[in-house]
Formats: structure tokens, C-alpha cells, sequence
């Protein structure tokens, strides 16, 4: 059985939305044939047990490697200027300083991230060790964090070991940060990404958009070893959600899964809440759930526009805990953002339920991915009215469900797409 060592940072507990494509594909390789050392960070000590370990197959070992135990990845909601569940946040100070820095500092300040250079030593040395004692057939990186990619060349490059890139985002052409990036750091992060695509066997991206976006900017004799592979639905995690059905009785239920940030702070949401409360809607009929956290700047929007009794912000929920939750809704509503290179990994999640789910996004691929999907809306980025209208329609149908068969959006298929680029890298050597 061939052997393939997976760096991933961010992998289960602590996994969140990160880590969570390289988690389903770990899960699966093994009855593609393949055994898997995934290297990733330490856990946290207070990081709860998500239940996602027990699940991973025999064939799946963990080397905690990626950085000091004492440098473990913390939750996203212990960073200055954000809001939780608890409705604890940082100091008002630490909170404005984190809300200009996310506003002013052009992305990428330091382009492989102050923390992650020291975490990819430690994960240098692991990947050493495990190298040592068994050479493992092929090296996959998940991307981001961009230093999994630079470890991975560099290992690649050093043993002679098959190199895969898998660009969870892009980077480098990415069509929300380039142009911000100041020239000095659009000319780093560029060296950095094609030094690695040079090493590389194979590259991966998850949209059809991020590979046509890098396959103008590198050219035909790279672009023939890039390959799409979408991000991909596990229904062996949190199966299909219709198990439980929301309390007629109760509000409207509408449920964000992840978290609003930088790019995606909400306030086509809050605009689209301040229509609907104009025209008389209020939380006792309607409730927005947010399971994630929410920038400081985004709670003020929503107050600022008598909404924040529309709005609860949940926090983060474990994903195999994800099922459970959206059956407690009415409608799944995804946010995005202006880049024609993503799509929302949530949606795929969002399109094995039987709910009603609304799109905002801007992006056609998306519209082309769920064009054959009932109770499936995309409306404009940036149309508070369409989706103020929307809300109101799905609270008048409440209880409405719709068949959709998403099998192409399996993980089980996903990763067969993937092992057969493994195999045909370790094939070419």
C-alpha cells in the first residue's frame, strides 16, 4: 500500500473550516489504497474533543508535529476584535487596533505569516523523523497556510519524493488580494508560490476559476500539471439533515455556518434585516443565527441599524455537529465574497440538506454548480432588497423541502479524483 505524507496545519480538533478538506480526504484515502501520516499542529489543551479523530481509518496516523506544543493553534475567537457566542470580545482598544489592522495592512504584510515560519521548522524536523523511518511515496500539502507549501517543496526537492500541491485558496493570483498586495510583497509571494509549482507533480485547486486565473499567470508547460478537485460534501460524518424538523411555533430560523471576517462582514445581511424590520418583521418571527464569530465592527453595523435582536452569534460548531444544526433551521444562507475564485465550502455541506438555501455571490460558476438544484437561490452580491424579499418568500413557504441529489459532491468521489493524481505523481516520480 503506498504511503503518503499529508501536511496539514490545521487538522481535527482544532480543524474548524481549514483543516476540514484535508480531514475528508485523509478519512478516504485509505480505501483508495493509500496509507496516510497527516503532520499538523499541537492541540490546545482546552480544545474539546470534536469526536472527527475517532473516525479517521487505521491506515491514518497523526504526527502533531507543525510547530511547539506550546505554540498550538488557538481558536478564532480568542483574536483581539472579535465577537463570540459568549458575547465576550477583547479590550475596546486591542478590539479598534485589530479592526484597523484588517482594514489598513495590505494582505500578506509578511507573506508566509509571523506565526507560521517557526511553526514550519518544528514541521521540518517531523517531517524528517517520519521520512527517516519509513520514506513515504508522495508528499501532499494542503495550502493554506503557504508555509505547508514552501516545507513541502523543500522536502520534495531535498529526498526526491513526488510533490502535490492542494491549494485549499489561492494564493499568489488570488483576485481579493493581489492587486492590495504592496509591489514588494506581490514579488515575494510570488517567487515563493512558483518556486514551489516549479518543484510540484501536480497542483491542485478547488475551483474551476482558481485554475484558469493560474494558468494564465504561469503559463501552458506548468498549467499541464494543474487539475481541479471542488471541495466536497461527507455524509458519513453528519449524513443527511432531515432528522429533526425546526419549532413552527417558534421564529424563523436562518442559519450561517462560518464565521464573518474580512471581505465578508455582513452588512448586505444587516441591510437586508433593516427592510425586513421596516415592513414590520420582528425577532419574534425571525431569528439569524451565526455559527462562527463575527467582527466587532459588523455587531456595531447591525445595532447601528436596530437589528442585533434579529442576529445571536452561536460561535464555531463542531463539524460533525453541523447536521444537528441545520436541521434546526428553515434556510441555509451562504455569504461570499467579490472573488471569482471560491466557492463557499459550507455550500456543499448546505446542498445535502433538503432546506432552502440562498446564495449571495456574484460568481457564475457557482450559479452553473447549483443550476440543477431545487430550492437553490443566488442572488447579487450586494442586493439587500433581493434578499430581503427572499427571507420574506421562505417565511411565508416555511416547511417547504427539496430532493436534491449532490452524490457528485461525495467526498468518497472527491477522493478518488485526488488518489489518481497521487498515483500518477508517484508514477512519473
Amino acid at each position: 500500500m503506498p504511503h503518503c505524507l499529508y501536511l496539514s496545519s490545521a487538522f481535527p480538533p482544532i480543524a474548524q473550516v481549514g483543516g476540514l478538506r484535508a480531514y475528508k480526504f485523509a478519512r478516504h484515502l485509505p480505501a483508495a489504497g493509500w496509507r496516510v501520516t497527516v503532520l499538523c499542529a499541537p492541540v490546545p489543551a482546552a480544545t474539546a474533543d470534536d469526536g472527527l479523530l475517532a473516525q479517521l481509518p487505521a491506515d491514518v496516523g497523526v504526527v502533531r508535529g507543525w510547530g511547539r506544543p506550546e505554540d498550538a493553534l488557538v481558536d478564532e475567537r480568542s483574536e483581539a476584535g472579535l465577537f463570540d457566542g459568549s458575547g465576550a470580545t477583547s479590550s475596546p482598544l486591542r478590539g479598534r487596533l485589530a479592526a484597523l489592522r484588517r482594514k489598513q495592512l495590505p494582505p500578506d504584510f509578511l507573506p508566509l505569516g509571523r506565526r507560521e515560519i517557526p511553526r514550519a521548522w518544528h514541521g521540518l524536523a517531523a517531517a524528517e523523523a517520519v521520512i527517516e523511518e519509513e520514506r513515504p511515496d508522495v508528499i501532499l500539502a494542503s495550502i493554506d497556510p503557504e508555509a505547508t507549501m514552501v516545507a513541502g517543496a523543500r522536502l520534495s526537492q531535498r529526498h526526491g519524493i513526488p510533490l502535490v500541491l492542494d491549494f485549499r485558496d489561492p494564493w499568489a493570483t488570488c483576485d481579493l488580494r493581489r492587486g492590495a498586495r504592496w509591489p514588494l510583497q506581490r514579488r515575494l509571494v510570488d517567487a515563493i508560490e512558483r518556486g514551489a509549482v516549479e518543484q510540484a507533480a501536480a497542483v491542485i485547486w478547488n475551483t474551476e476559476t482558481a485554475r484558469t486565473a493560474a494558468a494564465a499567470h504561469y503559463g501552458p508547460e506548468l498549467a499541464a500539471k494543474f487539475s481541479v478537485v471542488r471541495n466536497h460534501h461527507d455524509s458519513g460524518l453528519i449524513g443527511r439533515s432531515v432528522a429533526q424538523q425546526p419549532d413552527a411555533q417558534g421564529p424563523f430560523r436562518l442559519l450561517i455556518l462560518g464565521r464573518l471576517r474580512k471581505y465578508v462582514e455582513g452588512a448586505v445581511l444587516f441591510r437586508a434585516l433593516a427592510l425586513l424590520r421596516a415592513a414590520g418583521v420582528t425577532a419574534e418571527q425571525l431569528l439569524v443565527e451565526i455559527a462562527g464569530t463575527v467582527p466587532v465592527e459588523s455587531v456595531r453595523f447591525a445595532t447601528e441599524l436596530g437589528v442585533g435582536d434579529l442576529v445571536k452569534v452561536k460561535g464555531s460548531v463542531p463539524h460533525a455537529e453541523i447536521g444537528e444544526a441545520m436541521a434546526r433551521a428553515d434556510l441555509l444562507l451562504a455569504l461570499t465574497h467579490a472573488s471569482m475564485q471560491r466557492i463557499p465550502s459550507k455550500l456543499y455541506d448546505y446542498l445535502a440538506t433538503d432546506l432552502p438555501v440562498v446564495v449571495l455571490a456574484d460568481n457564475p460558476e457557482i450559479a452553473a454548480m447549483t443550476a440543477e438544484f431545487a430550492g437553490v437561490a443566488q442572488l447579487p452580491l450586494d442586493d439587500a432588497a433581493g434578499l430581503a424579499s427572499a427571507l420574506a418568500t421562505a417565511m411565508a413557504k416555511r416547511g417547504e423541502r427539496f430532493d436534491r441529489d449532490v452524490s457528485c459532491f461525495d467526498s468518497r468521489v472527491a477522493t478518488g479524483q485526488l488518489s489518481a493524481i497521487l498515483r500518477q505523481a508517484v508514477a512519473h516520480g
